[in-house]
């Protein structure tokens, strides 16, 4: 036999074995592809829920600091509700930066829907002061005074509303406050409560007072409509 026949004789029978070869090779190169796959999601899902754990861990330790400024801020709007009700415009005093700044420090780890109220009561705390500000130097007039008196009320039943519905969500109450414009009836009862007895009774002569500038000042300045 010459050497061509034993070349071709070896061909015979060494391509199919390379071929065989190959196809294992493929197989379990797939496999390792596939295995590799797997563990890529395996890690892409832990990673995931890892980072889902630490925002929810910063979103629930931010809402324990937060219940403490807004205890601090709703102690200061009913300072401001009695300073209304005496008429002392010019002793009602600037809200507290540190309650403030603890709570735009907090908004940052406080994910959507409650985000736009954090934004709604920040902004409002802004317009209140500056509102306030503007209403001391223009205490000579009655009749501005009248319509001061009316914007701080209403301003206050709309930042206790603000407050009130973050507190709950930062008590655990409920899963999330989403901003929602407020109804006549919470403004009314959010400027009512800090003149509440124990029993929940509001004197009928400060009722009158409240709900005539209630109505004066939404009619003057907007807001919902009058139930």
């Amino acid at each position: 036999m010459d050497l061509n026949e034993i070349g071709d004789f070896l061909a015979g029978v060494f391509s199919p074995l390379a071929f065989m070869l190959l196809v294992v090779t493929l197989v379990v190169q797939h496999g390792e592809l596939v295995v590799a796959q797997h563990q890529f999601a395996v890690e892409r899902e832990d990673f995931a829920s890892a980072d889902k754990a630490e925002k929810r861990r910063l979103e629930d330790a931010a809402r324990l600091r937060l219940a403490q400024a807004l205890l601090r801020l709703t102690e200061h709007w009913e300072t401001c509700f009695l300073q209304w009700h005496q008429g002392y415009l010019t002793n009602v005093q600037q809200v507290p930066d540190g309650p403030l700044n603890e709570i735009i420090d907090l908004a940052a780890d406080i994910p959507n829907p409650s985000f736009e109220s954090f934004q709604k009561l920040v902004a409002k705390v802004q317009m209140f002061e500056a509102r306030i500000s503007a209403a001391k130097k223009n205490i000579s007039d009655p009749e501005t005074n009248v319509r001061n008196f009316d914007r701080m009320l209403i301003d206050l039943a709309e930042l206790s509303y603000l407050t009130f519905r973050l507190f709950e969500y930062a008590r655990f109450e409920v899963d999330a406050a989403p901003y929602a414009p407020p109804t006549y009836a919470l403004l009314y009862g959010a400027v009512c409560e800090p003149f509440a007895d124990a029993e929940g009774d509001v004197d009928e002569h400060v009722l009158n007072r409240i709900e005539e500038a209630l109505k004066r000042a939404i009619k003057c300045f907007g807001g919902p409509p009058i139930e």
